[in-house]
């Protein structure tokens, strides 16, 4: 009867939620099944069509739809008021099978056409009303897998390193990162300078070991107080971060600059390398 395979699909879940958005990660193979089986009931040839094919295009619709409207409860409105009329004749068919599921070939099948109509019907409506969605696709920054990159920026920093770093410094870097996929660039640097201003502080407390841990007033004052240290190291750190203080912090705390996406990706990288830098140094973990 059609060319769709012919299974109990489990791929009911539509879209997941990205942690701190209102955006869903969409599953594009429950789409591709949704319309494969809408599709081949829709285009029944009635006079040939098998009880056993219809019966499962007919199962995998009423596992998958519902779940569709649960995700999109406001913005298919139409096609759930027309579903009413499709789930009958899927109900119709379903309870048929189940219960003739031993003697099919001894019981006349029911009509085909009630369900073919109803599912043209709620065919045009559906597609009708996805296409109103703003969905949209990003292109991958470098290396980063894009969902990765969205969800879990912090994975890009080794293991040794995370486990030192507070749980407000891999927010940002998590926003960083989230941002940067999501190509709003200048915000992505403003998260990141945050996450490496957090662990200035504390690389800082740990190589000066001043008498208080009060923050001080700008990067041109840690610069200052880390430089008096003669260590090879905390030289290599100050020379990292003097040129992020003249090349990008001060501009992108101010109106001056919007970065693109290049430059994002650039600052990106360099913010993450001077991270791991201090963070070597702190220790584990940070409270």
């Amino acid at each position: 009867m059609t060319k769709y395979p012919l299974f109990i699909s489990n791929t009911c879940w539509v879209g997941k939620k990205v942690d701190g958005t209102n955006m869903r990660k969409l599953n594009l193979s429950f789409f591709y099944e949704l319309g494969g089986h809408l599709d081949a009931l829709a285009n029944l040839e009635t006079s040939n069509a098998t009880t056993v094919d219809t019966f499962v295009h007919a199962v995998n619709l009423t596992k998958m739809l519902p779940n569709l409207f649960d995700a999109y409860p406001d913005q298919l409105k139409v096609s759930k008021a027309e579903y009413s009329k499709l789930k009958k004749q899927l109900d119709i068919c379903v309870n048929w099978n189940i219960k003739n599921k031993e003697d099919q070939d001894k019981e006349p099948s029911p009509s085909f056409s009630g369900l073919k109509y109803a599912a043209e019907q709620f065919q045009i409506l559906l597609v009708a009303e996805l296409g109103t969605f703003g969905a949209f696709s990003i292109n991958q920054k470098g290396i980063y897998n894009t969902t990765d990159l969205v969800e879990k920026a912090e994975n890009t920093l080794p293991e040794s390193i995370r486990r030192k770093l507070s749980a407000n410094v891999t927010i940002e870097i998590r926003e960083g990162g989230k941002c940067l996929a999501f190509d709003t660039p200048t915000a992505s640097g403003f998260h990141m300078l945050r996450a490496t201003e957090s662990v200035l502080h504390l690389y800082y407390i740990e190589v000066c070991k001043p008498p208080t841990t009060d923050s001080l007033d700008n990067w041109g004052a840690y610069i200052a107080t880390l430089n008096k240290s003669t260590d090879a190291e905390v030289k290599k750190v100050v020379a990292m971060l003097q040129q992020i203080k003249d090349l990008d912090r001060n501009l992108i705390m101010h109106p001056e600059v919007i970065l693109d996406s290049e430059q994002a990706f650039t600052l990106f990288e360099t913010l993450k390398a001077v991270i791991i830098e201090m963070a070597s140094k702190l220790p584990n973990p940070v409270i």
